[in-house]
């Protein structure tokens, strides 16, 4: 199983899916597609690139992430999410993730978890399209449940509602739930050449708050508070530190 560990930390962190239920739509639909790369801090060395895209397809909002990545052995990693909402009075809540990733050009991993609100659960599951090794979890969930770095809605629908801080959970990659907590700083501060105002998270208890370093998201203050940049460890506590901002 520790292969499939390793295998479901890798696209969880790449994908930046988010998990809730019923919770405020801020207004942001991005109708165009998004770029966004991460550096490191440090070098400005390039290591991962998406393209978001997010559209009303029924009564359904659907997020599409295209990622390419490289790790430290130099091996090109593509990966290809759609993400699923239902959009209802105004409300948003996650129905499903898919996720497929390609190493070097060849099917290499795959992911999917359903959520089913009605029982309180959502259902994960893991392949190596490798070796066909398999790995599923049940997880127990709560209206504010998420998915590693859960930013896409929630946290300008923070910023629009003027809440200085929300705790939530965070699903790790193995299917365990640790507290998190959400700060909002409404000073506005000048990134990229944008006014933006600024949400910190960080481990609100037990074994991450010790390790885990503070990410810092900045999101432009007019408007529907779209994602302008992020600072913070790649992909966990140990990883080195990226900026990740929107280009054009």
């Amino acid at each position: 199983m520790k292969t499939i560990s390793v295998l479901v930390c890798s696209l969880i962190l790449c994908s930046q899916a988010i998990a809730f239920y019923q919770i405020d739509y801020p207004g942001a639909l991005l109708d165009k597609p998004v770029k966004v790369e991460s550096r490191l801090k440090d070098s400005g060395k390039l290591v991962n690139s998406e393209v978001y895209e997010t559209v009303m397809s029924g009564k359904n909002l659907v997020t599409s992430i295209s990622g390419t990545s490289t790790d430290d052995k130099g091996n090109t990693y593509k990966t290809q999410s759609y993400v699923y909402y239902t959009l209802k009075n105004n409300k948003l809540s996650s129905l499903a993730q898919t996720t497929v990733m390609t190493r070097e050009g060849k099917p290499f991993a795959s992911t999917q978890i359903n959520f089913d609100w009605s029982k309180m659960k959502a259902y994960f599951s893991a392949k190596n399209l490798v070796t066909g090794q398999t790995g599923s979890k049940t997880i127990n969930l709560t209206p504010k449940t998420m998915l590693t770095q859960s930013t896409s809605f929630f946290f300008p629908m923070l910023i629009a509602k003027n809440d200085p801080q929300e705790n939530f959970s965070l699903i790790i990659p193995t299917g365990d739930l640790y507290g998190m907590k959400a700060s909002v700083n409404l000073t506005p501060a000048s990134v990229n050449g944008k006014q933006c105002l600024s949400v910190k998270m960080n481990a609100d208890a037990g074994l991450l708050s010790g390790i885990l370093p503070d990410m810092l998201f900045y999101y432009e203050q007019d408007g529907t508070h779209s994602f302008v940049q992020y600072v913070g460890p790649n992909q966990g506590p140990f990883s080195p530190v990226v900026i990740q901002k929107v280009v054009d």
